[in-house]
């Protein structure tokens, strides 16, 4: 799908679509398990809180959040930890991968 509908290389954790441009809200977000529980064993967290990670993730790209540079991709995860935390789980931030 990444290299499909993105023209990226490799295989992505996350990939989100919107369904309607006029409501970014509305879309599709499709999660890689087998990525994700390779994340979560490298980041040591339980695999369905890397899941929620990754679908939070998804989420923020659908309402117009963008993690294109190093200094967008911090303001990423602190959303993705406030949101998490929100939900109840997240140990704070993961590494810039």
């Amino acid at each position: 799908m990444n290299r499909r509908y993105l023209g990226h290389r490799g295989a992505t954790d996350v990939i989100s679509f919107p369904l309607d441009e006029k409501n970014a809200v509305e879309g599709e977000v499709y999660v890689n398990l087998d990525k994700a529980r390779e994340q979560a064993g490298k980041e040591r967290v339980p695999e369905h809180e890397e899941i929620l990670r990754l679908v939070v993730h998804g989420v923020l790209h659908l309402l117009g959040y963008d993690d294109g540079t190093v200094r967008l991709r911090l303001g990423m995860k602190r959303r993705e930890d406030r949101c998490l935390r929100a939900l109840g789980c997240g140990k704070g931030m993961k590494g810039l991968s």
